[in-house]
């Protein structure tokens, strides 16, 4: 089934408030939103990324299209930067200030409804001088 731009942006706004309810948690320092295929594999890869940190992770909506779940992270991802308080202060600085859609480089399941949109978060700030993703320090 195609998700029509309006069935999009109803499950965005009820994804959002999910996000708001996960942000808003004393337990988020930081977080970032994305798509994946292999939802235990991008866990795990953000459990051991020395540089993000990021020890949790929610799936915020699963069983999409590639081009649905890009259109649902780029509405996220908007409506985070976009937004006032922790939504927008606690989104990860060194993510890209400009949307770059990309479902990865395997063309396995593009076609299928196989992607997820999820939340990762790190629980402690980063501390000074702790470099972010491409050397950049706090």
């Amino acid at each position: 089934m195609k998700v029509t731009e309006m069935m999009v942006a109803q499950r965005v706004e009820r994804i959002v408030k999910t996000l708001s309810e996960i942000v808003h948690s004393d337990l988020v320092a930081e977080y970032r939103i994305g798509i994946t295929a292999t939802p235990d594999q991008r866990r795990s890869m953000y459990a051991r990324a020395l540089d993000l940190k990021y020890g949790s992770f929610a799936i915020l909506e699963t069983g999409l299209l590639d081009t649905d779940a890009k259109s649902i992270e780029k509405l996220l991802q908007a409506a985070a930067k976009g937004s006032v308080g922790p939504l927008a202060d606690k989104y990860d600085p060194s993510a890209p200030a400009q949307y770059h859609p990309s479902i990865g480089g395997s063309a396995k399941y593009r076609g299928l409804p196989a992607y997820s949109v999820y939340v990762a978060w790190r629980s402690e700030p980063r501390k000074l001088g702790e470099q972010r993703r491409g050397g950049r320090q706090q």
